[in-house]
């Protein structure tokens, strides 16, 4: 069998040119594909907003700078729906009222937030055209946990509240002498609201100190926050425990002879003699009207015909 010769194939002038323009472009492309990828993965927020809590008013500055010096935007997130609170020139009117930015340096975007209601919400920092943005969560506490302790027969109740507005719930945490405390303890947390714990102990021999602790544990916050920070906020609330004998001795109630409370028969005694006294009053009044019309002089049957003449 005979095998065919190899054939020569010669490329013509003009077909090198097209293959060497060809080459060139494909070259310019992915050298301009891979700047633009470059300078867009490249670009960093070398400022970054942080997690806060803000007490009782005031204001709060979240930072955010661009290391390019280009314009940056902030956003909100709210029920996970995301709004434009800051377009690089000017804030929508929604958020005139709560918040103000400042650009004293290129790329440098700061957003100061008065604390109202309405600020309370995730809010994102953000650099157009880029994948750059952080985001970071702003919670307003009205003031300190209010707490009371209330008293059974033979248990306490322990009861903190704690109002808040934002995304990011608080923990209220109960301990004893350091120790932390989870077994008998209720919580209730109303979203973006309030939430309230409470704690049942048995009435004990010896006076006790209890501790309600305000914080935020990194599991409450939102899965969408990019900024891990525990916002810096810690506040402690004592609550004195009676001993149970003390107890007893101040709230039970003593009894009578018969087994009746002392108040009561002490509060039946006054209101019989309060009937008594005006009783009297009553008779002694009577007596008086009756004595001023048996003293009142008559007319005499003599004098008659003289008052009928005149």
């Amino acid at each position: 069998m005979a095998f065919p010769d190899f054939v020569e194939i010669q490329h013509t002038p003009g077909y090198r040119q097209s293959s060497n323009r060809s080459c060139r472009l494909i070259n310019h492309i992915v050298i301009v594909a891979l700047f633009l990828c470059f300078t867009v993965t490249n670009c960093v927020l070398v400022e970054t907003p942080l997690n806060a809590v803000v007490v009782g008013g005031g204001s709060i500055e979240f930072k955010c700078k661009s290391d390019r010096g280009k314009r940056l935007k902030w956003l909100t997130q709210k029920n996970q729906s995301q709004l434009i609170l800051f377009n690089g020139y000017s804030i929508c009117k929604e958020a005139q009222s709560f918040c103000n930015v400042e650009n004293e340096e290129p790329g440098e975007f700061y957003l100061t937030l008065t604390a109202i209601d309405e600020a309370a919400q995730t809010y994102i920092c953000q650099e157009p055209g880029t994948e750059s943005e952080s985001s970071a969560d702003l919670i307003i506490i009205d003031r300190e946990a209010q707490c009371k302790t209330d008293y059974s027969t033979s248990h306490v109740i322990m009861t903190c509240d704690l109002e808040f507005r934002g995304i990011w719930a608080p923990e209220l945490e109960w301990s004893h002498n350091g120790t932390l405390i989870t077994e008998g303890v209720n919580v209730s947390i109303v979203s973006n609201k309030s939430v309230s714990s409470t704690l049942t102990v048995p009435l004990s021999a010896d006076v006790s100190n209890y501790t309600c602790t305000t914080r935020f544990d990194i599991r409450g916050k939102p899965y969408w926050t990019t900024s891990n920070n525990i916002p810096d906020y810690v506040s402690n609330s004592v609550l004195r425990v009676e001993a149970a004998q003390a107890f007893s001795e101040k709230h039970e109630r003593p009894l009578s002879a018969s087994g009746t409370p002392v108040g009561l028969v002490i509060g039946l005694l006054l209101a019989f003699i309060a009937v008594a006294v005006i009783a009297i009053y009553i008779r002694v009044k009577m007596e008086r009207r009756k004595r001023k019309r048996l003293q009142k002089p008559k007319t005499s049957d003599a004098d008659e015909p003289l008052a009928t003449l005149a």
